[in-house]
């Protein structure tokens, strides 16, 4: 029997994964992270204050509660401190830290300190077959980054496409 030729049993093989008794079947996809608490978000002297984070890739969280649910925003950065800093400082051309400090700030009024989860690795599984995904590339972050909403236990969950959407504030205090 030729490679072309061959049953999907005997592709699996040739491509390094087993496929046991299922002659259709595909193996299984599975991203794997899990996420570290990192600390606390709160504000010191009216400005956003971060705890201590690595300076490398990361997706990370910002929960909180608000009206009695827990609101949820999943973001990812190549430089999680310098995102960070650029939250608590964000310059007039920086939109998207434009509409994201001020609802941080909202939230701490309100409820106190916010909590800061972030993961710094993961990994992918197919079938058998593993491997770590690199967080410098940003399709990995955005990967992980979107399972993590879609994976989301808050009430709400929002991501940079559904802040950006909302209009930006004039001032930051």
């Amino acid at each position: 029997m030729s490679r072309l030729q061959s049953t999907p049993q005997i592709r699996w093989r040739l491509y390094g994964v087993e496929a046991i008794n299922q002659l259709d079947a595909a193996p299984r996809i599975e991203v794997q992270y899990n996420w570290e608490s990192a600390g606390r978000v709160g504000l010191v002297s009216g400005r956003l204050h971060f705890p201590q984070v690595t300076s490398g890739p990361a997706i990370y969280s910002f929960r909180f509660i608000s009206l009695r649910r827990v609101n949820e925003y999943i973001g990812e950065s190549a430089s999680l401190s310098g995102r960070f800093y650029q939250y608590g400082r964000p310059g007039p051309s920086q939109r998207t830290n434009l509409r994201v400090s001020p609802i941080l700030i909202e939230a701490v009024e309100r409820t106190g300190p916010v909590e800061l989860r972030i993961i710094t690795t993961a990994a992918l599984h197919l079938g058998i077959e593993s491997t770590g995904l690199d967080l410098n590339e940003r399709w990995a972050r955005i990967l992980v980054e979107s399972l993590a909403l879609e994976r989301s236990d808050a009430g709400t969950a929002l991501n940079i496409s559904q802040v950006a959407s909302r209009k930006a504030p004039r001032s930051i205090p």
